[in-house]
């Protein structure tokens, strides 16, 4: 729950500063684009349930008509991790 709400501050806090800023790269009048890193394989694996929690959580936004009537537009990437060789 109280990762709930530190995700939906952030995001509110990252659209509600665009408003003032139109030219703002990522941020039109329909969507705000965020770019996150997050290890869904490898030995960090279990990290990217919070990845997976974010992706999930900003579908949910989204079908609720986003924030302040902007879309949220994810772009996840894959961090990658390796153990060093021996």
């Amino acid at each position: 729950m109280f990762g709930k709400i530190i995700i939906a501050t952030a995001l509110a806090v990252s659209v509600g500063g665009a408003s003032a800023r139109a030219e703002t790269p990522g941020v039109t009048e329909s969507e705000v684009k965020i770019g996150a890193t997050f290890p869904f394989s490898g030995p960090a694996s279990p990290l990217g349930n919070t990845g997976k929690g974010m992706i999930a959580y900003v579908n949910s936004l989204n079908e609720r008509g986003g924030i302040n009537g902007r879309k949220i537009n994810l772009a996840p990437t894959m961090m990658v991790t390796a153990l060093p060789r021996r």
